[in-house]
């Protein structure tokens, strides 16, 4: 799987994983010193966050055909300034797991 790159709350990380549909979710890998040194790791699961994008990922979200259509009350509803922008537009909200083997987080 080729791997990019998310902004989540000015935290540079690379994505490990995505949905089967790429508008499902995503996921990444923490490091113990990122969760320790950011917010993210005192984050509780569902906590809003701001995302970022590369400027590819946009030019390329825009190549693929649209998969829903939004309902006409998401249609009156005011755009943000992120998505006048081109960004995603939306709050996506955090949710965790522990590490895919099921050991804990640690550093030594």
């Amino acid at each position: 799987m080729e791997k990019g790159s998310i902004t989540v709350d000015g935290i540079s990380l690379t994505v490990s994983g995505l949905g089967a549909q790429p508008r499902d979710w995503f996921e990444v890998s923490l490091i113990p010193t990122t969760r320790e040194l950011t917010t993210l790791g005192s984050a509780p699961v569902g906590t809003r966050v701001n995302l970022e994008v590369d400027v590819l990922a946009k030019y390329v979200e825009r190549l693929l055909p649209a998969r829903e259509q939004p309902t006409p009350e998401a249609r009156r509803q005011p755009r943000t300034p992120l998505s006048k922008a081109g960004a995603l537009g939306y709050a996506p909200t955090l949710r965790t797991s522990g590490p895919r083997d099921g050991s804990q987080y640690g550093s030594q």
